[in-house]
Order: structure tokens, then sequence, then C-alpha cells
């Protein structure tokens, strides 16, 4: 798991390096350029955050599967709409803007919700997976077991 999730993290910094390259040679302002990295940046953090979810419960009842855990596409699905409509939003404000650092704004918001999804993909890296219980028949519940907290089972 920690070397898929090495191998991920390597390719998502790679394309952020490189994203910076979609607007070479053009004649941009430099904050249109930050603001296209921040969007990548943004994806990316909401890509982790789902990704280290994985195979846990999920507590928001939108994006829990029938089972208690995350349902993965429904997960993907919510969170880069919400991301795609908050750049659309982003975009037609700045477009009828004139204010000539309006890209700028929506960059560092863009950077802070990446950062706060982060903070969120790490800490889900430390939430364990529950365990199958049950007989040889197959699995008759999940159980969570969190540091210092007591057992519970999900029927």
């Amino acid at each position: 798991m920690r070397a898929r999730c090495s191998r991920t993290g390597v390719f998502l910094l790679l394309g952020l390096l490189f994203s910076g390259q979609l607007t070479y040679g053009q004649q941009r302002e430099k904050g249109k350029k930050l603001w296209l990295i921040s969007i990548f940046g943004l994806y990316a953090a909401n890509y982790l955050d789902v990704h280290t979810s994985r195979h846990k419960f999920e507590a928001n009842p939108i994006l829990r599967g029938p089972d208690g855990r995350l349902s993965y596409g429904k997960a993907l699905t919510v969170k880069f709409s919400i991301a795609s409509a908050a750049v659309l939003t982003e975009y037609l404000v700045s477009r009828k803007s004139s204010w000539s650092e309006r890209y700028w704004t929506s960059a560092t918001t863009n950077f802070v919700a990446a950062g706060l999804m982060g903070a969120v993909a790490v800490h889900n890296t430390r939430v364990p997976r529950p365990q199958a219980l049950g007989d040889s028949r197959g699995v008759t519940a999940l159980q969570w077991r969190g540091p210092g907290a007591a057992t519970r089972s999900s029927h």
C-alpha cells in the first residue's frame, strides 16, 4: 500500500511541476499560470483524500456505500464535481473582472483548499481499515479498532 501511495505521490508531484508548462511560450500573466497550477493541486488533493479513504468507514452519508464504507466512484464524482464548480466560478468571475490581480485570489483560495484536503488525506492514512469478522461461510460483520477506542461492529 505504501509503495502504491509513494508512486502516486511521485506522479502527482511530477504533474504539478510540469503543469506550469501548460502555458509556457504564451504571453500570459504570472497570476494565470499560478492559478492553473493551483487547479491541478486542488484536484490532486481531492484525489488523494478519496484514495486514502478507500475501504474505510465513511462518516459522510453522501459518500457512504450500502456497507458503511466509502463508495469510491460516488466520492470521486462528488468531490470532482464540487471542485469543477468552484474552478468554473473562479474562471467566470476572473474573466469579467478588470482587476489586474484577479487570478491571485483564486490561486490562493485553491492552494488553501488543497492544503486542507491534503491534511485530511494525511489523517486518513492514520485511520485503520476495518477487519472482517465471521466464520468460514462468509463475512458476518466489519470490526473497527481505533487507537484507544472501544470496539464497535457494523452489521
